[in-house]
C-alpha cells in the first residue's frame, strides 16, 4: 500500500519531478512502483526507463523488486549505476570491453611511471592517495592546475597529466575517465547523443543530493524536451563531499527545471517518534536545506538516551555487558572513525561476541605503531633488534635505557613526550592529517589500556601485552545476514537500519572531526545519517578521559537537547 504522498510521487507522469524523501520514507519504493506504473498504466516499453543509482547493491535491489512485479518481462528497464551506463555507452560507441578497465595494479603502475618520468620519487608517496586526490579533482571539477594536494608537494599538475597519457596509451579507463568520455562524446557528437536521447524516454535517478556537476551535466544531455525526470533524494543526507557530491545540485533543482512538481514523503516508517524529533530538531540547525516535517507510522515513543563515561573503557565495558544481558538482534555500532572502535572491536574479540564489519581493525599504522614501541622497549633493556621497525624513529641515538624504569604505562608517555614520537609520528604523516589523527588515536588508547597494569612487569610481560594489541578477526563474521552486532563508520552505515543504536565516543574533535571545521553542514548530515539508523533505541555516548586527555561532549549534544 502507498500513502497519499508516494502515491502522487509514483503516478506522475510527464516532466520534472522532485521527490524528497528523508530517512525511512520509501524512497526505494517508490522508484520501483513509479517504474511498474510507467509500464503498466502508461505502456510506456521497460527499455525506454532508465534507473540511475550509485552502487551495485542499490541498483540490484531495485531490479530483483522490479522482477518480483514483473518476472515475464524479457526486456527490462536499464537499472544500474552511473559508471554502468557510462561503461555500456563506450562500449557500443567505442568497443570498449571488460579488459580496458583499469584495476589497482595498473593504476599503480601507470602511477609509477607518470613519477618516474618527472624524476619524483615514489619511495615514500601514498600511490593510492594520489589516486584518490586525481579523482577528487575531477569529481569536484577543480582544474587540476589549481588542486592543492596533500601528497605531492610540487608536480602535481604536470603527473596528473603524464598518468592520464599513460592510461591512454595502455588502453585502460576508470571509472573516473568513463565520465567524461562520455560527457565529451555527447559534446562533440550530436547524432550519438540523439541515439541515446531516444533510447531513454524517462530517467529516474536515485540518491539526487549525491550527484556531482559532471553526472548532472551528463543526464541533462541525456533529457529530450519533455524533461522527464524524476529525481528521489534527501539533501540531509548528502554526506559525500570528499567525492565530489555536490547537495546544492538538488537544491537549485528547480532553477535547472523550472516546471518542477515537488513533493516531500512526509512519513517515517522506521524510526519510533522520539528518535525522529531529536534527529529531525538537529538536522534543523542547518541553513541550505529543504524544510521537512515528518511524522513517524510505528507506535510507540522509542528511546534516547545520553551516556557520558569516565573512561573509553568504561564505555566499551558497557557496551560488552549490554550485548551480553540483552543479547540484542539487530544492534548497530556506529562511529566517525575507524579509530573511535578499536579498543571496541579487541574487546570483541576477547569476549568471543561475532560482530559484523566491512572494514578490517589490522592495519598498517597499527603495525607500526606496536612494532616502534616494542623495538624501543628492547633497546631499552638491550634486547637484540633484528628489524628496527618500519620508521627511522627507532634508528636515532635517544635515551632508551631510562624505559627500564618505567611502568608500561609510563614508558609509553616517556616515549611519546620525551623522546618526542608524537612529534615524529606528526612529520611522518603530515601530508595526510587523518593519518596523523589515527597514529595519535592508538596512541591513547595503548595508553588508556596500560594504564592500570602492575608497574612491576618485566620487559617480556610488556612486549607481550603490546603484542596482544595487534588486531585478531577470529570473531569477524564475513555475511552480514548471520550477524546481530554491526560495527559501521558514519559513511559506511548510510541505507542501513538497525534496532537499536549505539553513537560512540560523540566527543568535541572527534564529532565534528577537528579537521573539518570548514563544512560544518556536511558534519551535521553525517552525524544526522547516524542517528537516523535507529528504529526502536538510540544511546548516545561521550566520554570524559582517554590516555590521561580530558575531552568535552560534541556540540552536536548540545544541538540535539536544545
Amino acid at each position: 500500500m502507498l500513502n497519499e504522498k508516494q502515491r502522487t510521487a509514483v503516478e506522475h507522469w510527464k516532466g520534472p519531478c522532485l521527490t524528497i524523501a528523508p530517512p525511512g520514507s520509501g524512497k526505494t519504493k517508490c522508484l520501483v512502483e513509479r517504474v511498474v506504473h510507467l509500464i503498466g498504466v502508461h505502456h510506456v516499453k521497460p527499455g525506454n526507463i532508465l534507473v540511475l543509482t550509485f552502487t551495485n547493491e542499490a541498483a540490484r535491489e531495485m531490479k530483483d523488486r522490479f522482477i518480483g512485479e514483473f518476472s515475464s518481462y524479457e526486456n527490462l528497464p536499464f537499472f544500474g549505476t552511473f559508471h554502468s551506463l557510462f561503461f555500456q555507452i563506450l562500449k557500443e560507441e567505442y568497443s570498449y570491453h571488460q579488459s580496458n578497465i583499469l584495476k589497482q595494479q595498473q593504476s599503480i603502475s601507470c602511477l609509477k611511471e607518470a613519477l618516474n618520468q618527472h624524476g619524483i620519487s615514489y619511495a615514500s608517496i601514498n600511490l593510492l592517495d594520489l589516486v584518490k586526490e586525481f579523482s577528487c579533482c575531477i569529481n569536484k571539477n577543480i582544474m587540476p592546475k589549481e588542486f592543492e594536494s596533500n601528497v605531492l608537494q610540487h608536480g602535481f599538475f604536470q603527473v596528473f597529466q603524464t598518468y592520464r597519457e599513460k592510461k591512454k596509451k595502455y588502453h585502460l579507463i576508470d571509472f573516473d575517465d568513463m565520465m567524461i568520455l562520455v560527457l565529451e562524446l555527447f559534446q562533440s557528437r550530436p547524432e550519438i547523443l540523439q541515439k541515446w536521447q531516444k533510447r531513454y524516454d524517462y530517467i529516474l535517478l536515485d540518491e539526487m543530493q549525491d550527484i556531482n556537476e559532471l553526472q548532472f551535466q551528463i543526464v541533462q544531455l541525456l533529457l529530450k524536451e519533455e524533461q522527464n525526470i524524476f529525481a528521489v533524494g534527501d539533501d540531509d543526507q548528502s554526506i559525500y563531499g570528499f567525492r565530489g557530491s555536490n547537495p546544492k545540485i538538488m537544491l537549485s533543482f528547480q532553477k535547472h527545471f523550472p516546471n518542477t512538481k515537488m513533493i516531500v514523503l512526509d512519513t517515517n516508517y522506521r524510526s519510533l517518534r522520539q528518535i525522529i524529533e531529536v534527529s529531525t530538531h538537529f538536522i534543523c540547525h542547518n541553513k541550505n536545506r529543504y524544510e521537512k516535517d515528518c511524522k513517524g507510522f510505528l507506535d510507540g515513543f522509542g528511546n534516547v538516551k545520553y551516556l557520558k563515561f569516565q573512561e573509553e573503557g568504561d564505555q566499551v565495558q558497557y557496551i560488552i555487558n549490554y550485548i551480553k544481558t540483552k543479547n540484542p538482534s539487530s544492534l548497530g555500532i556506529l562511529y566517525r572513525s575507524k579509530s573511535d572502535a578499536m579498543l571496541l572491536a579487541q574487546m570483541l574479540e576477547c569476549q568471543k561476541i561475532p560482530y559484523f564489519s566491512k572494514e578490517s581493525f589490522s592495519d598498517k599504522i597499527l603495525n607500526i605503531v606496536l612494532s616502534d614501541l616494542i623495538t624501543c622497549l628492547k633497546l631499552g633493556y638491550d634486547l637484540e633488534v633484528k628489524h628496527i621497525g618500519e620508521s627511522d624513529f627507532c634508528k636515532g641515538a635517544l635515551a632508551f635505557d631510562s624505559l627500564r624504569h618505567l611502568s608500561l604505562f609510563a614508558g609509553i608517555n616517556y616515549i611519546r613526550k620525551g623522546l618526542g614520537y608524537d612529534r615524529y609520528l606528526y612529520n611522518r604523516f603530515e601530508k595526510d592529517a587523518s593519518f596523523y589523527e589515527y597514529a595519535i588515536r592508538v596512541c591513547d588508547l595503548l595508553q588508556n589500556e596500560t594504564m592500570n597494569l602492575p608497574p612491576t612487569l618485566s620487559v617480556t610481560e610488556k612486549i607481550e601485552v603490546l603484542e596482544g594489541y595487534k588486531a585478531k578477526e577470529t570473531y569477524r563474521q564475513k555475511n552480514k545476514e548471520d550477524a546481530k552486532v554491526f560495527l559501521y563508520t558514519y559513511h559506511g552505515s548510510k541505507g542501513l537500519e538497525f534496532d537499536e543504536v549505539f553513537l560512540i565516543t560523540v566527543n568535541e574533535g572527534m564529532v565534528p572531526s577537528k579537521f573539518c571545521e570548514s563544512d560544518m553542514e556536511e558534519e551535521r548530515r553525517m552525524f544526522y545519517v547516524a542517528l537516523t539508523r535507529a528504529k526502536f533505541s538510540l544511546r548516545i555516548c561521550c566520554i570524559k578521559n582517554r590516555g590521561g586527555k580530558e575531552y568535552q561532549p560534541s556540540r552536536f549534544i548540545n544541538e540535539m537537547k536544545n
